[in-house]
């Protein structure tokens, strides 16, 4: 929602998915606090501060982006899914090549499985 190419348009779903995900961290940290603090609770990692800030975080509103980027936040015609910065076709060489090589090896190894002949000379 804080992204430069944010639109008004994509607010409610964008608060939406926040909320869900802070009520679902507030019922995470409850079950924490019943079953995993106190002298009997197992030891395990604590929760991440970064974790539990986001939790209470509150969701940036129109002003906060206008402030942060200096101009007013378009409305936009939002298109959910639509930002994704993600390009398969980027990585179609690597991918070619990392075919390549694994085709390669599996061939040198089937290869070296049926020359020489294991039987040849009977020790």
């Amino acid at each position: 929602m804080m992204g430069p190419d944010a639109v008004q348009s994509g607010r409610p779903t964008h608060i939406e998915q926040i909320e869900g995900r802070q009520q679902a961290m507030e019922e995470a940290m409850e079950v924490y606090d019943d079953h995993c603090r106190g002298p009997n609770a197992p030891e395990h990692a604590l929760i991440p501060e970064r974790a539990l800030r986001n939790m209470v975080r509150p969701i940036p509103t129109v002003e906060d982006w206008e402030t942060e980027h200096g101009r007013p936040q378009p409305e936009g015609d939002y298109q959910p899914g639509n930002g994704s910065n993600f390009d398969a076709a980027d990585y179609a060489d690597e991918a070619a090549a990392g075919i390549t090589i694994a085709g390669a090896a599996y061939l040198l190894w089937q290869l070296a499985r049926v020359y020489p002949p294991r039987n040849l000379i009977p020790f």
